[in-house]
């Protein structure tokens, strides 16, 4: 059985000299997840506020209220 992978590449804006990664991931990752590679990957320790944005939906952890939008995994739709 062979599922669908993505070959991502995050780089980080405004800083010199580029820092970046290049990774894969399988196609059925969760945010929460790919949230959790992305720390891997960049070394960081998650100590910040995050979201992802997929076309006009914002996704994100830690939204200000519960009204602010609909569960999805444990992220929230913002």
């Amino acid at each position: 059985m062979n599922e669908r992978q993505y070959l991502l590449k995050i780089r980080l804006l405004e800083i010199e000299p580029e820092i970046w990664r290049r990774f894969v991931v399988p196609g059925g990752i969760t945010l929460d997840r790919l949230h959790d590679v992305i720390q891997i990957v960049m070394g960081w320790q998650d100590y910040h506020l995050h979201q992802f944005t997929i076309g006009r939906k914002r996704y994100t952890e830690n939204p200000e209220s519960k009204e602010d939008g609909l569960e999805d995994g444990r992220y929230r739709l913002v």
